[in-house]
């Protein structure tokens, strides 16, 4: 009797030794994912400070873009369109100097009779939301509050086992007394 009740107190100090394993290795974590959690903080400061000069220039190109996009838009309904005045530069279409807009977007065989409009407009609108999506502070602040959510998240569901740990190591402590 004696000798199993010797093996019952050397497993649970093995198990109480493994536990302090668990847990330094448990503390280690925790300290990396702090340190990561400033990185990620710095980063995103970083990030907003550029996002605000890359908004400023994108302003100047999205007005730029625009006012392109009408012109070409505008080309494009008038070739279409018999019954307006440019139908005559239309039809000449093909004679349009090299370094026009249109030849520069659209290859010289480029053929207006296959052109689809709905398609281009649904591109057009596509690339539209999806270029706003991509460039709206606020969606970009929605996702960086998604990750850091995710990220507490997962540093809750450590902290919750490292007091497990504790638990069950008081118990195997109190259990050998």
């Amino acid at each position: 009797m004696p000798e199993n009740i010797n093996e019952q107190a050397k497993m649970n100090e093995m198990l109480v030794a493994n536990m302090s394993g668990m847990m330094q290795q448990l503390e280690a974590m925790q300290g990396s994912m702090e340190k990561m959690q400033n990185q990620m903080n710095k980063m995103e400061e970083k990030q907003e400070k550029e996002q605000y000069k890359q908004l400023e220039n994108r302003d100047k190109e999205d007005e730029k873009n625009q006012k392109m996009l009408q012109n070409l838009l505008e080309q494009i309904s008038k070739q279409q369109n018999p019954n307006l005045e440019m139908n005559a530069q239309a039809q000449n279409f093909n004679q349009v100097p090299n370094n026009s807009l249109l030849e520069s977007i659209f290859p010289p065989k480029f053929n207006l009779a296959n052109f689809d409009t709905n398609q281009f407009l649904k591109g057009l609108l596509v690339g539209g939301l999806a270029t706003y999506a991509l460039t709206n502070e606020n969606v970009q602040k929605l996702l960086v509050q998604f990750l850091t959510k995710g990220w507490m998240g997962l540093q809750g569901g450590f902290e919750e086992m490292k007091e497990q740990f504790l638990d069950a190591q008081a118990e195997m402590e109190s259990s050998k007394d």
